[in-house]
């Protein structure tokens, strides 16, 4: 059986938040992660793609960042992977 991959289209998808709903949208994804990396892999079977982890943890930590920046805090300009979140 020959298997052919085919080249995945990223597609920008880009929407309108307040900052009570981008706040929300925010705590949601940190709980999330931190679910992904504390409690899941406690569980039988649980596998997780490391590149998948590092995209989620890349992608909350840029809405993190936004949702300071709104605020007027100042946040340094990381990016935890060193990749584009947006390739995943």
């Amino acid at each position: 059986m020959h298997r052919t991959t085919t080249a995945r289209r990223v597609t920008k998808i880009r929407f309108a938040l307040n900052d009570a709903e981008a706040k929300l949208l925010a705590t949601m994804a940190e709980n999330e992660l931190f679910r992904m990396r504390f409690v899941n892999p406690r569980l039988p079977g649980y596998l997780i793609d490391p590149d998948v982890l590092r995209h989620c943890q890349s992608v909350t930590m840029r809405l993190s960042e936004m949702t300071k920046k709104q605020k007027g805090l100042a946040t340094p300009d990381l990016n935890v992977t060193g990749q584009d979140a947006d390739a995943l």
